[in-house]
């Protein structure tokens, strides 16, 4: 009696097995149908690379459907937990990509030992053949390599393809400036602001000599010294010098891959902060980085003037508040930058108003650091939002 039951419960064990390998099959239309409004930009920026949510959803795709017609597929029907694996896998490979954005090197390892294993397998297949004489024997060896195979890769990728896409959520990496940066630097220049506008009103102090240190953070030689992290950093505090000179609340910036591939900034109006893309942060010349923050600083400037305003008051609707009753009719009918578009976007008055401090405030530091290193710092104009 017990031996019967033992033989059922292997033959039910088995058959649920055999079942579950074929519902593995649906396993990347529930990967899709899962993170399908998840699935953000790739960026890694050790190779430079950036790729579209469309792109990635195209590579997952034909990862999946060559892999589920190559023939090997055949020595894992109706294996039951071998046959989930075989259909896992190309999942946890795609997934590396994710892991790749905040573990470059760790996923080529990855994908090295992987395609090794490949490599390997296949000479073995081939010395086996040679081997064993009977062609039963043959595809039995064959079949056993192939699982091993699988699930060698299986278990190797697990813990990155569950990194990727349940904490990391297949997210990259955001880069925040450190709290010293962002804490200590506000306090000094706070502290600096104060004393300044203690002084008698006929001897002026010029701030930019007193900021020389910062400023001189974005000659070209110094800057490309820079890592993101450093990067990240300078613009805060650049960020939090510009603020007290606008006389605005700090203006937080961090940076992270942005899902346009032509937008190099953008000031949430939201949530009141900048938002700086990883790889244009990188690739950009220090002079074009200060002009992109100078830009959607004077946004955050804007909207501060505009939510701090009293418009009860009889005086706003004379000509020296113009300019700033024209932000705010532009914000209630804002134009998005456009390709088709993108002259009627730069000439709303919120983005012609901050192009132009942009423009006056970088040459401006321009023209100090050219006296301080004499030397002019190279840039060229790119789209910000």
């Amino acid at each position: 009696m017990n031996d019967k039951c033992k033989i059922s419960y292997k033959k039910n064990t088995a058959n649920i097995l055999r079942f579950l390998g074929k519902l593995s099959a649906f396993i990347p239309v529930i990967f899709i149908a899962l993170h399908y409004y998840d699935m953000d930009v790739v960026y890694i920026k050790e190779i430079s690379c950036r790729l579209l949510p469309k792109t990635c959803l195209e590579i997952y795709l034909i990862l999946t459907l060559l892999w589920l017609v190559m023939p090997t597929r055949k020595y894992f029907r109706n294996s039951g937990f071998f046959e989930i694996l075989y259909n896992l896998c190309p999942t946890e490979l795609f997934l590396l990509l994710y892991f790749a954005q905040k573990h470059f090197w760790l996923s080529c390892l990855f994908a090295i030992v992987s395609i090794a294993l490949l490599v390997f397998v296949l000479i073995l297949n081939v010395k086996n053949k040679k081997r064993y004489e009977s062609k039963k024997e043959y595809r039995k060896k064959k079949r056993m390599i192939y699982q091993s195979l699988v699930l060698c890769i299986c278990v190797m990728c697990a813990t990155p393809s569950f990194l990727a896409a349940v904490v990391y959520k297949l997210q990259g990496e955001t880069y925040i400036p450190t709290a010293e940066t962002d804490g200590e630097k506000n306090s000094e220049d706070e502290n600096v602001t104060a004393e300044n506008t203690e002084q008698d009103a006929v001897e002026t102090v010029d701030v930019f000599e007193e900021n020389k240190e910062l400023l001189l953070e974005f000659t070209q030689e110094n800057w490309e010294k820079k890592s993101i992290q450093e990067r990240i950093d300078v613009a805060q505090r650049f960020l939090n010098f510009e603020d007290i000179r606008l006389g605005i609340p700090p203006v937080p910036i961090y940076a992270e891959k942005m899902y346009s591939i032509t937008v190099i900034a953008t000031y949430d109006y939201e949530n009141k902060n900048i938002i700086m893309d990883n790889q244009f942060f990188m690739e950009l010349s220090a002079e074009e980085i200060l002009n992109t923050l100078c830009e959607e600083n004077f946004h955050a400037f804007e909207c501060y003037m505009i939510e701090n305003m009293d418009w009860n008051m009889n005086l706003i609707n004379t000509y020296y508040f113009q300019e700033l009753r024209e932000w705010r009719e532009n914000l209630n009918c804002y134009i998005s930058a456009g390709l088709d578009d993108y002259e009627e976007y730069e000439s709303q008055p919120v983005e012609a108003s901050a192009k132009r401090y942009a423009k006056e405030e970088t040459e401006l530091i321009q023209e100090y650091l050219k006296k301080w290193t004499g030397s002019d710092i190279a840039g060229s104009e790119k789209n910000e939002d």
